[in-house]
C-alpha cells in the first residue's frame, strides 16, 4: 500500500476516534445535566402580557460563571440559535428557535453585564449581553447577542427595570462575568423600556406554546 495513502487512513481514523469520544462525552453531560431537573416553568398567562421589552438577535449560551468557555449542555442552553428575549416585571423568556423555551424568574437573577465573547463567538467590546442568574445551585451566565444597537439599549434599560422593580433600588447589578461592564448606570425610568423602543417591537412571544423536545 501506498504511504501515503495509508498514513491518510491511519488520520482518518484517528479523527474519527477523538470526535466519537467527543460526541458521547457531550451526550453523557447533556444526560446528566437534565437529569438534575427541568428548566423553571414558564408563566401560564405569559402571553396576555405586556413585555418591558422584546428584543431580537442570538442567543449565544449559557455558561457557568467566570468561565465562558464552559457551557450548561442540558435542556440545549449550550447551543447557539436566533432568538427573541422579553422582559417582564417578573422574569426574562429566551424564545429560542428549535430549542426549549427558557424562563429566568425575577428572584433567580443575579446582575447583567456585558463582554465581547462566549464559547467561540467574538464580537465587538461589549457586544453581547448577560444576564447573570441562578440555576438550581449553579451560577450562569446567559448571552444575547441583538441584532441592533437600539435592541442592546433596550434590553440593559428592561433589566435595570426588572432589578429595580424587584429590589426596589434605583440601579440594577452586574453580572460577574469576563470582561463584564456595568451599563446600569441610568435611572431605569428615564430609559425607553416599552415596547414601542426601536429594536423591540412587533414580536410575539412563542415559547410558551412549544413544547419540550
Amino acid at each position: 500500500m501506498d504511504p501515503k495513502i495509508f498514513t491518510a487512513i491511519i488520520s482518518a481514523a484517528f479523527v474519527l476516534v477523538v470526535f466519537t469520544l467527543m460526541a458521547r462525552s457531550w451526550f453523557r453531560r447533556t444526560r446528566r445535566q437534565e437529569a438534575d431537573g427541568a428548566l423553571p416553568p414558564l408563566p401560564a398567562d405569559l402571553s396576555e402580557r405586556e413585555p418591558l421589552a422584546a428584543v431580537e438577535g442570538m442567543y449565544v449560551a449559557t455558561c457557568l460563571r467566570g468561565n465562558h468557555f464552559d457551557r450548561v449542555m442540558g435542556h440545549g442552553l449550550g447551543l447557539r440559535t436566533s432568538a427573541r428575549t422579553f422582559v417582564y416585571d417578573d422574569g426574562v423568556l429566551y424564545d429560542r428557535d428549535g430549542a426549549e423555551p427558557l424562563w429566568v424568574p425575577a428572584e433567580s437573577v443575579q446582575g447583567h453585564g456585558t463582554t465581547s465573547g462566549m464559547v467561540g463567538k467574538f464580537v465587538e467590546r461589549d457586544g453581547i449581553v448577560l444576564l447573570g442568574w441562578r440555576l438550581r445551585d449553579q451560577e450562569v451566565d446567559t448571552g444575547m447577542r441583538t441584532k441592533s444597537r437600539d435592541g442592546k439599549a433596550a434590553l440593559i434599560a428592561a433589566f435595570d427595570h426588572l432589578l429595580a422593580q424587584r429590589d426596589g433600588s434605583a440601579d440594577g447589578q452586574t453580572a460577574t462575568g469576563s470582561d463584564s461592564t456595568n451599563p446600569g448606570t441610568t435611572n431605569p425610568e428615564t430609559k425607553n423600556t416599552g415596547t414601542t423602543n426601536p429594536g423591540a417591537t412587533h414580536l410575539e412571544p412563542t415559547g410558551h406554546t412549544k413544547e419540550t423536545p
